[in-house]
């Protein structure tokens, strides 16, 4: 079967071709300027190079080098580990811009999709809340008893209206305030203040927790991948 090679990234107007998560060091070579004492054969023969692609088919388990006779693959590819080497071999400018490469597609493969529909907010059931863990009346109750039930109901919400009249209040500005200085979009405020039940209000500070927990586990996610990046391009330098 002939494989065809993928257009990776561009360098200098120099397009880079990949073959199975391999690229290749001749577009590389290209992409530096192509100066005859630069090309792949001459990094390949190091002694240097030789114990790193040993050293990455041992510890990582996969092909660090290919090299490809005839066709559209013609030439030498190689994995992302030996080509961070090959750049540095050649210039540390180069080397640079080919790390800069990787690490802004890191940054994107990693970014949240800001592109995708949002989930829908987590609302708390007010009603299994209130009545979970408590029995249906099965004895008739009497009247001074129900007559402290209504009163007190009626306290509870008054302090219930209280608190979700002022909730609604911040609602309105957190979506409708805009601009400096600060107006009022009316439209958008009373859209925000007529979506959702009590639960939806009730479950709105632990949404936003949530969300931020998610934006900073993402970016230290990135800022790991980094670091391990880092680490193997000391360790191969």
């Amino acid at each position: 079967m002939t494989l065809s090679p993928n257009s990776a990234f561009a360098l200098d107007q120099v397009t880079i071709h990949e073959i199975d998560g391999l690229y290749s060091l001749n577009d590389l070579h290209q992409a530096s300027g192509g100066k005859s004492n630069h090309k792949p054969a001459f990094f390949l023969r190091n002694k240097q190079t030789t114990a790193l692609i040993a050293e990455i088919q041992v510890t990582n388990s996969q092909l660090a080098l290919k090299v490809t006779h005839g066709g559209e693959c013609r030439g030498t590819f190689a994995c992302r580990e030996l080509v961070i080497a090959y750049a540095a071999w050649i210039s540390p400018a180069f080397h640079l811009k080919v790390i800069r490469v990787f690490l802004d597609a890191s940054a994107a493969a990693t970014a949240p999709d800001t592109t995708a529909s949002p989930e829908p907010t987590a609302s708390i059931d007010v009603r299994g809340q209130l009545l979970t863990g408590q029995i249906a009346p099965t004895v008739p109750c009497p009247t001074d008893l129900k007559n402290a039930i209504d009163k007190r109901a009626w306290i509870l919400a008054g302090e219930a209206f209280e608190l979700i009249r002022a909730h609604l209040f911040r609602r309105a500005a957190y979506s409708g305030e805009c601009g400096t200085p600060r107006t009022l979009d009316v439209e958008k405020a009373m859209s925000a203040i007529m979506r959702g039940d009590l639960g939806d209000a009730l479950a709105l500070e632990f949404e936003e927790k949530l969300a931020n927990m998610r934006h900073a586990l993402t970016f230290y996610l990135h800022l790991g991948n980094e670091l391990l990046k880092e680490m193997d391009r000391v360790r191969a330098s």
